[in-house]
């Protein structure tokens, strides 16, 4: 695979920001390289839509309050509900920069989204944000209702390091006894922090918009110590039992450090006999559900997976 066969406007964004020599992020310090991240992140994606009814819900996290964001689309109620959790590798990222994907996956599938603004490292180190997603789990199964939501029908969902917290909050429900959860919907996760020697990393570790030593950055400010990279619950792909999880859709970039291992956490679903569809979008990069102002052709990738979610959505009811 050579950058002629990727994405023409993503080519050309590759060759911009090479030319803007952002330094690495672990040579900044953290709210400089917050304040980078955010502003690259609003100006990749196409600035938020409307929705029938946005509300901000306060619940109690792992140790502290976390917000919930609510997206209601048009329509009667009770929607069946994504909660999402975003990405930005356990460090960045917030409701905020997210806001623009879910109002389309509210809107496009007819369903509410509840995104979670869980605590970042590395003020909250591992468990705490893994924690706070689990936290907005139970509300959601327990009082989502009141909100004209339908959490008999739920999918978990998430980008990159969201990814990885939806996986891993599938494992934790499984082993804790909550079996509510309809379908997980895994965008290019992050399911193995031990390990950056898949030919993904060797092909794209530099220069394709999410960097290896960026990554490995990241994963230190998230976790505690080097033993934690092999727990499960920080690495999915290293859970001991792949069975009775919830079906899923995975979505990998063919321009992704993290493309081999979500294809691989795919296959160990698969041969624990969990249904599993993937989906690779060979000429995209990582990250592109929030980069609809990049390149054209992500508009149709998120009605894509919108339309996924609705037929998903129709077998769940």
């Amino acid at each position: 695979m050579g950058i002629k066969d990727m994405d023409i406007q993503f080519a050309q964004y590759l060759k911009e920001a090479e030319l803007k020599q952002v330094p690495p992020l672990s040579t900044l310090q953290l709210e400089e390289a917050r304040s980078i991240t955010n502003e690259r992140a609003y100006s990749e994606i196409s600035k938020p839509g409307k929705v029938n009814e946005l509300k901000d819900i306060i619940i109690r996290g792992y140790k502290s309050d976390i917000t919930l964001r609510l997206y209601k689309p048009e329509g009667k109620p009770p929607f069946p509900v994504v909660l999402f959790f975003h990405g930005g590798g356990w460090v960045f990222g917030n409701i905020r920069t997210y806001e623009s994907l879910c109002y389309q996956i509210a809107n496009l599938s007819s369903c509410a989204v509840i995104s979670v603004d869980y605590n970042l490292a590395p003020e909250h180190k591992f468990p705490e944000p893994v924690e706070d997603c689990y936290c907005a789990l139970i509300w959601t199964l327990k009082n989502s209702y009141k909100y004209g939501c339908d959490p008999s029908r739920l999918i978990v969902c998430g980008d990159s390091a969201g990814g990885n917290l939806s996986a891993v909050i599938t494992h934790i429900s499984k082993d804790r006894g909550v079996s509510y959860i309809g379908y997980q919907l895994l965008m290019y996760p992050a399911v193995d922090l031990s390990s950056f020697n898949s030919d993904s990393y060797k092909l794209f570790g530099k220069g394709y918009g999410l960097n290896k030593e960026d990554v490995i950055w990241c994963i230190e400010q998230y976790l505690n110590n080097k033993d934690e990279r092999l727990n499960p619950y920080v690495s999915p792909l290293f859970a001991k039992d792949f069975s009775n999880l919830p079906p899923a859709y995975i979505i990998t970039a063919g321009y992704d450090v993290l493309r081999d291992e979500g294809h691989e956490y795919a296959n160990k679903l698969e041969k624990a006999g969990v249904s599993v569809t993937v989906k690779c979008y060979e000429s995209f990069i990582h990250g592109f559900f929030t980069m609809d102002v990049v390149s054209d052709a992500i508009r149709p990738a998120i009605v894509e997976t919108a339309q996924f979610l609705k037929k998903v959505f129709s077998k769940l009811a």
